[in-house]
């Protein structure tokens, strides 16, 4: 069958295992560590950027939690406690979701997992592509860009209901025992790389040799 996204090598050496969701069971966890996808992890690009591999990490296990992997997410289980610090909120900016321009307005982390839980992931299948990754050069944060489909489950055949490239920002800072943790989360919208990357320097205030790098990983398919 089809390998799996490589994953970062924290989650590989944590598992030994690769995680997917193959179409004949996309509602049940398959376990498996064929060699050649394990080799796929290990052709991922790597960053001397401060903090790289533990960020990594840490958006790994949030990957997790919110179903990037399964296309499911078992509110029953996970820590989100873990991984983000207590007041972590994510922020959708104009004019993604709907979201009106001056409205933005950050969404408590666990809320968010809980909406996407209940709501949305049992009924829509959700798709990542052409995934980018850009870590912050001071080890502040890190951001993906991908492009995000969405599908019915009970019927794939209508096609996509929306196609939306964004930028996923995540903001890193350590908790009061000195361990790094998620700070919070922000979606903007942006057409390419190229966009994401002015974004990010001119709206955000990250360095100006702030550059993207391909990297399919965190569940994406492309």
């Amino acid at each position: 069958g089809a390998c799996p996204s490589p994953q970062p090598e924290s989650f590989l050496v944590a598992s030994s295992l690769s995680l997917h969701a193959t179409s004949r069971s996309r509602h049940y966890l398959v376990w498996h560590a064929p060699a050649r996808c394990l080799a796929m992890a290990s052709m991922l690009p790597e960053f001397d950027t401060p903090n790289s591999k533990a960020i990594l990490a840490l958006i790994d296990q949030l990957a997790l939690l919110f179903g990037y992997y399964t296309n499911r997410i078992d509110l029953k289980t996970g820590d989100l406690a873990a991984v983000c610090l207590p007041d972590c909120t994510l922020t959708a900016h104009a004019p993604l979701w709907g979201t009106k321009p001056g409205k933005e307005k950050g969404v408590p982390a666990l809320q968010v997992r809980k909406t996407l839980g209940g709501s949305l992931l049992p009924f829509v299948r959700i798709a990542r592509h052409d995934m980018q990754l850009a870590m912050h050069p001071e080890g502040k944060g890190i951001c993906l860009f991908f492009e995000v489909f969405m599908k019915l489950k009970v019927c794939p055949c209508f096609g996509n209901l929306m196609k939306v490239p964004l930028l996923f920002v995540v903001n890193v800072a350590n908790d009061t025992a000195g361990v790094l943790r998620i700070s919070s989360i922000h979606e903007w919208p942006a057409k390419d790389t190229a966009e994401g990357r002015t974004l990010l320097i001119e709206k955000v205030g990250w360095p100006a040799e702030t550059k993207f790098t391909p990297y399919v990983a965190f569940g994406a398919e492309s």
